[in-house]
């Protein structure tokens, strides 16, 4: 009897030539459902990103942040056969501060906003960040500045190395007077680096 990940691979070998260019593709939605719909019958918290391009070929397999299921990822992608041209990736990589994200209908540059921690008074090891917006209409968008601030951390630091290392992310509105004490989202990694030796 196969396993749950030998089932999920030998679909996509037969199916993944269908994604090469998926971005020129007339069934590009029904493919990306279909892709989803097999990859959550082996667990349905996991989601995928696609990069296809003329320079890669990358599929990346991620949880969202959530690490109950981080397990999921790496047995799935730990068992994944050579496809060819296909690179299959654990989690959603690093990228750094040179890309801004995009979320619905607002856009986040990671060197034009700052953070404070929160230290937590139940346990010292915790961490848990303040990201300030500024953007007018922050209080009609809380909840997708909110969204998009995790997936602009997951850009920044990978989704694993976020998700380890910090335990909760809140959004504010940048105060009015700016405060010194607060840092360049952009020093994020070298803070949590710098909290970690301490």
């Amino acid at each position: 009897m196969q396993n749950r990940e030998s089932i999920f691979w030998d679909w996509f070998i037969k199916h993944s030539e269908d994604y090469l260019n998926i971005d020129h593709s007339e069934r590009k939605e029904e493919l990306l459902d279909e892709l989803l719909s097999v990859l959550q019958d082996y667990c349905d918290k996991l989601f995928f990103q696609l990069v296809s391009n003329e320079e890669k070929k990358q599929l990346i397999i991620t949880a969202d942040g959530q690490k109950a299921f981080f397990s999921k990822v790496t047995d799935l992608v730990h068992a994944a056969p050579p496809v060819a041209p296909w690179e299959i990736i654990a989690f959603k990589p690093q990228l750094g501060n040179i890309f801004c994200t995009r979320y619905e209908n607002i856009f986040l540059d990671p060197t034009k906003l700052f953070f404070s921690p929160l230290e937590s008074s139940a346990s010292s090891q915790e961490l848990g960040i303040r990201i300030y917006i500024d953007h007018a209409d922050f209080h009609r968008n809380k909840q997708t500045y909110h969204n998009g601030v995790y997936q602009l951390v997951d850009s920044l630091l990978g989704e694993q190395y976020a998700a380890l290392n910090i335990d909760y992310i809140d959004v504010d509105q940048v105060p009015k007077m700016h405060d010194s004490r607060l840092i360049p989202l952009s020093d994020l990694q070298e803070y949590i680096e710098w909290r970690k030796s301490n």
